[in-house]
């Protein structure tokens, strides 16, 4: 960042300097051509140029920041007023000075319509200043409110993620407690499952895009996880197709409708199907979640509904106009597709 700030600071200095430059050696390349008097390119162009520096400067570093940020108007103009008067005497002086040879005595008239044209000059100097200080005032804040909101983005997907993470430790412990009496080898296996899993989320998951191949696998084997709890009426059916190499996801969006198709597509006595769907093409991923429809009751208190809230709130952030999820019943059957533009 502070790289940056320094290439961007150096970089403006450099775009003054070139445009004073250019305005200063303008009039020595077109208007006076082999002809060239440097005296006459001093007293017509550098002279006057030299005290529009100055206003432009006086402005820019002083004025502008100490009385237009902080709305002193009056003491804006009053100060510029003060500075333009002073840089027009100084200019008469030197002229009279330095060039009095070179110049005829002018009439009053002259010196009148002189001391406008600077003074119209000078105006326009102050507006140039103002627009370009405030410009780069404007500038810097949107870079500002840019930083602030990535630094507010980063930290709610964090904890948006820290939120998720006990919510699917907790529903794992279920599955395997329900191992521990009728089957302690499976319970051990799994448990070892869950370590490699719980290792994704704590390590891998923590960065905000992962391998969609890696996504891919973790979910694979966390619909194992939750299928172990399963009846033997219910069985489950995954079409996973291959996806791009090279392509990345935010982790863990996916988890959320897995767990509501276990939650809410099991019974104890009905026989059902869940099924998984999840393919790519064109740069869109699509994961289509199907379960029998079997709402809970009032009395069914399992579970919070976090992941599904937790879900939207992600999508919105991190894929803003880029998604669709529907959701959907017909013939008893519970459907719900996500797509996503990666």
């Amino acid at each position: 960042m502070a790289i940056i700030e320094t290439n961007g600071k150096n970089l403006r200095i450099l775009l003054h300097f070139g445009v004073w430059f250019i305005l200063f050696f303008f009039p020595v390349f077109v208007f006076y051509g082999d002809t060239l008097d440097i005296s006459i390119v001093a007293r017509r162009t550098w002279a006057p140029m030299g005290f529009s520096v100055i206003i432009f400067y006086v402005n820019y570093f002083i004025f502008i920041e100490k009385f237009i940020f902080d709305r002193k108007g009056l003491r804006f103009i009053v100060s510029n007023i003060l500075l333009v008067a002073v840089c027009i005497f100084l200019h008469s002086q030197i002229r009279e000075i330095f060039f009095e040879s070179h110049d005829r005595p002018h009439s009053s008239s002259f010196k009148i319509f002189s001391v406008y044209w600077e003074s119209i000059t000078a105006i326009i100097t102050i507006g140039l200043s103002m627009a370009v200080r405030m410009t780069q005032r404007w500038i810097e804040s949107e870079n500002l409110r840019r930083n602030s909101e990535n630094a507010q983005l980063h930290s709610e997907l964090t904890y948006l993620q820290y939120q998720l993470q006990p919510h699917f430790f907790f529903n794992s412990l279920n599955n395997i407690y329900s191992l521990v009496d009728s089957s302690p080898e499976k319970a051990k296996e799994t448990i070892h499952s869950l370590a490699k899993l719980m290792r994704y989320m704590l390590y891998e998951a923590k960065e905000g895009k992962v391998s969609l191949v890696k996504e891919v696998e973790f979910l694979e084997k966390f619909i194992d996880l939750m299928e172990i709890r399963l009846p033997a009426n219910i069985k489950v059916k995954k079409n996973f197709s291959k996806v791009q190499e090279g392509a990345t996801i935010t982790p863990l969006l996916f988890l959320p409708l897995v767990e509501n198709a276990f939650k809410h597509g099991a019974s104890g006595s009905a026989k059902g199907v869940i099924e998984f769907e999840l393919a790519m093409a064109e740069g869109e991923v699509t994961f289509t979640v199907a379960n029998p429809n079997l709402p809970k009751t009032i009395d069914d208190k399992s579970g919070s509904g976090i992941g599904l809230v937790n879900l939207e709130k992600r999508l919105d952030l991190m894929y803003a106009g880029k998604y669709s999820i529907e959701h959907n019943v017909a013939d008893g059957i519970y459907k719900t597709e996500l797509k996503i533009k990666l």
